[in-house]
C-alpha cells in the first residue's frame, strides 16, 4: 500500500478586458450605433502603450493563467483581427472571449457568466483589468481583485495599482507553496498497490 499526494498548483486567473484597456477604440466611435461597423474597424485600434507594458512581464509567469473577456461581438473578421492586433503586440496564445451574436446583457453580466464558464479550483484568485466602472464594483463586490483603467496620469496609477496587486497575489501564492512544501500527513490520499 502506498501514499500518493494530489498537488493542485495554485495560479492567479488574470482577465484582462481589449476596448479602453489595452486597445484605445476612440477614432472608431463615429461608426456607432452600428455595431457592426463599430466592431469590424477593431484593427485600426491604437495600443495603450503603459496598460501592455504594465501587463508583459506577467503574461508568461508560471503563476498566473491569463485570458481576455471582450465586450466585441464574435463575427469572424472580428475574432481574426483582434487576434492580429493582439499577435502585433507580442500577446498570443491565450484564450479569448467574445460576447455571441444579439447577447445584450449588461457587460458584468456577460463578464460574471464566462467567469462561472472558466473558473477552476486551482484559480485561487481572480484578478480583472477593465475599464468600466460597473464591472470593477461588480467584481469587487465578488471578492475579487478588480482593477479600473484610468487615463489618469498617463495610465501611471493604473499600472501601479496592478503591479502592486499582482505581485501581492503573487507573494501570496508563493508563501503559501512554502508553507505546504512539507507533506501533511493527515488526510492523505491513500490507494492501494
Amino acid at each position: 500500500m502506498g501514499t500518493f499526494f494530489i498537488i493542485i498548483s495554485m495560479k492567479i486567473l488574470f482577465i484582462i478586458d481589449i476596448d479602453n484597456t489595452v486597445a484605445e477604440n476612440a477614432q472608431r466611435t463615429h461608426l456607432l450605433p452600428n455595431w457592426e461597423a463599430f466592431f469590424k474597424s477593431c484593427d485600426t485600434d491604437t495600443s495603450i502603450t503603459p496598460i501592455l507594458n504594465a501587463i508583459e512581464p506577467y503574461l508568461k509567469h508560471s503563476d498566473i493563467e491569463v485570458m481576455f473577456i471582450t465586450g466585441r461581438e464574435e463575427y469572424d473578421e472580428v475574432k481574426h483581427k483582434t487576434q492580429m492586433w493582439l499577435e502585433q503586440r507580442n500577446i498570443s496564445g491565450y484564450p479569448i472571449h467574445y460576447r455571441a451574436h444579439n447577447e445584450y446583457s449588461k457587460s458584468f453580466i456577460f463578464k460574471e457568466r464566462v467567469l462561472s464558464r472558466v473558473h477552476k479550483p486551482e484559480h485561487k484568485y481572480v484578478v480583472i483589468l477593465d475599464d468600466d466602472e460597473g464591472i470593477i464594483k461588480h467584481f469587487t463586490t465578488l471578492g475579487h481583485t478588480a482593477i479600473q483603467v484610468k487615463r489618469d496620469n498617463d495610465y501611471l496609477d493604473t499600472c501601479k495599482e496592478l503591479k502592486t496587486a499582482l505581485n501581492s497575489l503573487i507573494d501570496k501564492l508563493n508563501l503559501g507553496k512554502n508553507l505546504n512544501s512539507k507533506p501533511n500527513l493527515q488526510g492523505n490520499l491513500e490507494v492501494s498497490t
